[in-house]
């Protein structure tokens, strides 16, 4: 056995002795019954915030499970059957921003949840990502 060898096998051996073999995951629903779930990231307040797709709500859900606002999108799409399908992220300005597939709109939402829908301009906008 070759140094190298050793080293992976080391490497291997505390890898599986740091992560355990069972890992628990916890489901949540979404609660609107019309929502699916369109995107999700970790929010400036230490909660999670996620789209609701034909729900039309961007929605915020503690890391317990509880989820505590619901704010519906002002547009409703150009289908009438809900504006968002597509990311959200967290902004270097401390907002959350997220596209509106069918309301042809990105979308900005601060911690307290007031909205602002910018025209893309183009049609069916699908991610967003942080920029510079």
């Amino acid at each position: 056995m070759t140094k190298v060898s050793f080293n992976v096998m080391a490497l291997l051996f505390a890898a599986a002795v740091v992560c355990p073999a069972q890992i628990t995951i916890i489901e949540y629903p979404v609660p609107n019954p019309l929502g699916r779930l369109a995107g999700i990231t970790a929010g400036p307040d230490g909660n999670l915030w996620f789209a609701e797709s034909y729900g039309n709500n961007i929605a915020r859900i503690t890391t317990a499970g509880v989820v505590t606002n619901e704010f519906p999108i002002p547009s409703n799409g150009i289908y009438n059957n809900g504006s968002t399908y597509g990311g959200i992220t967290k902004g270097p300005d401390g907002n959350l921003w997220f596209v509106e597939y069918f309301g042809q709109n990105i979308g900005r939402i601060t911690p307290a949840g007031v909205i602002t829908e910018f025209p893309t301009g183009f049609n069916f906008p699908v991610q967003i990502a942080i920029g510079s």
